[in-house]
Order: structure tokens, then sequence, then C-alpha cells
């Protein structure tokens, strides 16, 4: 169980941070 919330924590910042660069992609794009 350790090993799995370890993970999920693990994406969610994955997916975080790229949902961040993308916001700064979409804002030096405009």
């Amino acid at each position: 169980m350790l090993t799995v919330l370890k993970l999920q924590s693990y994406y969610s910042n994955i997916s975080l941070r790229s949902a961040a660069v993308e916001r700064k992609i979409i804002l030096m794009a405009i």
C-alpha cells in the first residue's frame, strides 16, 4: 500500500508540473 501511495503522489506531482509548463508555453505563445 505504501508503494502505491508513493507512486500516486509521484505521478500527481508530474501532472502538476506538466500542467504548469503547458501554461507557461501558452503564455509565451500569446
